[in-house]
């Protein structure tokens, strides 16, 4: 539930944090790749050294501790945005809390894979919940920004910080066998770095959701923010409407099956973002999206967690999510690259999806070696 509040506040914001440093601070397109780029890069290497001490000092202890500080982020966003009006601080600010939630989000996901004998079940449950906040704030933000101004969204990110962060607190801590007692680098793991290299270029192609998408209906198609909103609220409601029957379904095909699906689905659905001209066809394009994302992310979650070895949850978690966000880092800066390059829509979207056939070619080959 604390995810769930904590992801309406991140959804009210983070979609518009590119439009935003274009429109509020009129930073330049290709600098916004860039900050969302190194934005991603620290924060996977932050993943890495979150795991790291989630396993060493306790899974809640390192939820706790990075929550509250990330709380401190969000309400320094608030007060660089609204009062101090600068957007080199408003861009520190943003790095800071990123790398801050990065911190936590290794234990976070290990609690919930050691906590269930029930895996993927758990993580599709959590996407539900935390979708249902996804689903409110784009919404909710974009009404705020139309009628009071890009500051206001502020404040939701900071108030359901706090309230997530004591919801938090109840949490019920999970103990590990093997606790680390020295740093160990998962990543001469080679078999979580192959699969780690699928999900790096699966999440180039699926980062193309927040810069790329936002800015491309802002300013290749004029959609005003309440229509941006909607058609992020629509990626909300879809994961929670349909999440559970795909689990039901990844449960049938097996998980590499549902993964491989959920990877076509993404690249099907951006690809007819080309075609989109109006907030009807954009709200279809994102469904096809959404069904992607509703095959792809509880499904890499569990897989990682058949990868891990034993007492290393949060530090494999950890990797995944270093290789995550380093596609996430990569993402934005080529996605804006092609943005202010490419202007046939069509050809545009044909180039995005490209990263999407490299994910697919190494899915494939993994199923035949490991065992999900």
């Amino acid at each position: 539930m604390g995810s769930s509040i904590r992801t309406f506040g991140t959804g009210a914001t983070w979609i518009f944090t590119s439009i935003i440093l274009d429109r509020y601070f009129h930073v330049p397109l290709l600098v916004i790749g860039m900050l969302f780029g190194i934005n991603a890069i620290v924060g996977g290497l932050s993943q890495i050294y979150g795991g790291f001490l989630g396993d060493k000092y306790g899974l809640k202890r390192s939820i706790i501790t990075f929550s509250g500080l990330a709380t401190l982020g969000y309400l320094s966003q608030l007060i660089s945005i609204s009062f101090i009006r600068s957007g080199i601080v408003f861009a520190s600010a943003f790095l800071v809390t990123n790398i801050l939630v990065s911190l936590y989000q290794p234990s976070s996901n290990a609690i919930l894979a050691l906590s269930s004998k029930n895996t993927l079940g758990s993580f599709s449950y959590l996407r539900i919940l935390t979708n249902l906040g996804w689903a409110i704030g784009p919404a909710a933000g974009g009404f705020l920004i139309d009628y009071y101004g890009f500051p206001s969204i502020y404040y939701i990110s900071f108030g359901t910080s706090l309230l997530a962060l004591m919801m938090y607190l109840f949490i019920v801590d999970v103990k590990q066998d093997n606790r680390l007692k020295k740093a160990e680098l998962v990543l001469n793991d080679w078999t979580m770095i192959s699969y780690g290299l699928g999900v790096l270029f699966l999440f180039i192609l699926i980062s193309q959701f927040s810069v790329t998408l936002s800015i491309y209906a802002s300013v290749f198609i004029s959609l005003n923010y309440s229509s941006i909103g909607f058609i992020y609220l629509t990626n909300g409601l879809v994961v929670v409407l349909f999440q559970w029957p795909v689990y039901l379904a990844i449960r049938r095909i097996g998980m590499w099956r549902g993964i491989l699906l959920g990877n076509i689905l993404y690249m099907i659905g951006y690809l007819s973002m080309g075609f989109d001209s109006n907030l009807e066809s954009f709200i279809i394009s994102m469904i096809v999206v959404t069904m992607g994302e509703n095959f792809t992310t509880p499904t890499a979650n569990t897989i990682t967690s058949i990868i891990a070895k034993k007492g290393r949850m949060a530090s494999y978690m950890g990797a995944f999510n270093f290789f995550s966000s380093i596609g996430r880092s990569i993402g934005p800066t080529f996605g804006s690259e092609v943005l202010s390059i490419v202007k046939n829509r069509i050809l545009l979207w044909e180039i995005l999806i490209t990263p999407g056939f490299v994910s697919l070619g190494i899915f494939n080959y993994l199923k035949r070696k490991i065992k999900a």
